[in-house]
């Protein structure tokens, strides 16, 4: 079969196609010539390369593709039966049930499934525009400090509460703990809200206390906060976490918001581990109390962070980010919530729990 045996063809069945459905679902061959013609399909032997999931990209439905996939397969040394000249009756009979079937149910089917379609291709496209890796980083001087250090610097704010349990057993239970994702920057020591007090809100702000007078976060009115509430997955590994470790402090591994650089709060709920859940504003805190380092060069370029694992009023999470105030002639965080700022000068803070 030569080359413009084939295209004609192909140009039969296309023709047969467009008789049977609506102009804005027909085929413009000659646009369909040419995207082959500039896929270098130019020759008997090129158009036997193209495949059915090729003829798809450039426009064809599913079972019109196969047809003329199989047409353009054919080599040049065909049977006598296979060069007579070619009738659309001929088609493969899958192709003729698809079209008798296009009636005005068929035709609303398609439009749907073409706009479904269309949706999810927008959807991708903005997750990929979204979920990219930000140019925002975080200070080279910057990294977790021990599980001991850690606790120390919170009993100086919190000396009534109890961390006999991380100190003695803590190194011991975060080495048993086995491989981790190689995202993890290291333990994590916090206060247990609940140790505090039963309202998130009032122990969130015992802990934004301490870290105010260490100059670190500037105060927000309290009643922004006053229907602050765990999210259901972050609540159930702080119960797992208070279950293996005694007294008032919570230890776990984490990262620091550089791993979710960029993304969406939303989006990083759908991919992160079933293991890893989001970090609340009040554990975050503490997070940020024992990690001054963290927020210690004010480039306009530094990472800021965001605690998902509270909702706040309307808002999906708590955001804490540098500012021009400053407070004893050091410059110094504040708390805001997540319609305030830019997406990508975030990272969303996340633990992990095997």
């Amino acid at each position: 079969m030569t080359y413009s045996d084939k295209i004609s063809k192909a140009k039969v069945i296309i023709e047969a196609y467009n008789k049977t459905v609506i102009r804005t679902d027909q085929i413009n061959f000659g646009k369909f010539e040419s995207a082959l013609k500039r896929l270098g399909g130019t020759s008997t032997e090129a158009l036997a390369q193209f495949t059915t999931d090729i003829l798809i990209c450039k426009g064809l439905p599913f079972l019109l593709s196969r047809q003329i996939a199989v047409i353009f397969s054919h080599d040049n040394n065909c049977s006598i039966e296979c060069e007579r000249p070619y009738h659309p009756a001929e088609a493969d009979p899958a192709i003729l049930e698809n079209i008798a079937s296009v009636g005005m149910v068929g035709r609303i089917r398609n439009k749907v499934a073409s706009k479904v379609a269309s949706i999810k291709r927008q959807y991708c496209r903005h997750i990929e525009q979204r979920n990219h890796h930000s140019n925002y980083y975080v200070p080279i001087t910057y990294a977790p400090g021990s599980i001991t250090n850690q606790l120390n610097k919170l009993l100086r704010y919190f000396p009534h509460l109890d961390g006999d349990w991380i100190r003695s057993e803590g190194e011991k239970w975060y080495n048993n703990l086995g491989p981790l994702p190689p995202f993890i920057e290291g333990p994590f020591v916090a206060v247990d809200p609940i140790a505090l007090d039963e309202t998130l809100n009032k122990a969130f702000w015992q802990i934004l206390d301490a870290t105010y007078y260490d100059g670190t976060i500037v105060m927000l009115d309290k009643t922004s906060t006053k229907t602050l509430r765990l999210k259901d997955k972050t609540a159930r590994f702080y119960r797992e976490l208070r279950r293996q470790q005694p007294g008032s402090f919570l230890l776990f591994p984490g990262q620091f918001g550089f791993h979710y650089r960029g993304r969406e709060l939303s989006d990083v709920e759908i991919s992160m581990y079933n293991q890893e859940f989001l970090v609340c504003p009040a554990v975050g805190a503490c997070m940020i109390l024992n990690h001054p380092s963290r927020f210690k060069m004010y480039s306009p370029s530094l990472l800021n962070i965001k605690f998902g694992g509270a909702h706040c009023h309307d808002h999906n999470c708590v955001l804490i980010s540098r500012n021009h105030i400053t407070y004893r002639g050091s410059r110094r965080i504040e708390l805001r919530h997540s319609h305030d700022n830019k997406l990508d000068a975030y990272g969303v803070v996340t633990g992990f729990l095997p």
